[in-house]
Order: structure tokens, then C-alpha cells, then sequence
């Protein structure tokens, strides 16, 4: 018996994930607006005119 591979594994959870919580599309733009937010803090605090 072959053992699935981390990608099938890991797909299989985070469908499991989905339909408990939120939608693919939910978690893609939650953590897109967070990557964003990031951004925006570190050239807050580190930009290079300062």
C-alpha cells in the first residue's frame, strides 16, 4: 500500500478546513489583505527617507 504524498495530505485537510470554517476564496483574501497590511507597517517603520 502506497502511502499518499504531503500534497494530497495537506489538500485533503485544508478542505476539511474549508467547509467548516471559511471558503478558499475567504482565506486567500483574508490573508492577502493581511500580507498587504504588513507592507505597509514595515515601510512605516522602515523607510529609507527617515
Amino acid at each position: 500500500q502506497r502511502k499518499p504524498d504531503k500534497k494530497q495530505i495537506c489538500a485533503t485537510a485544508e478542505e476539511e478546513e474549508d467547509e467548516m470554517s471559511e471558503s478558499g476564496t475567504q482565506l486567500f483574501a483574508r490573508l492577502d489583505a493581511r500580507r498587504c497590511l504588513k507592507d505597509i507597517v514595515l515601510s512605516m517603520y522602515y523607510n529609507d527617507d527617515n
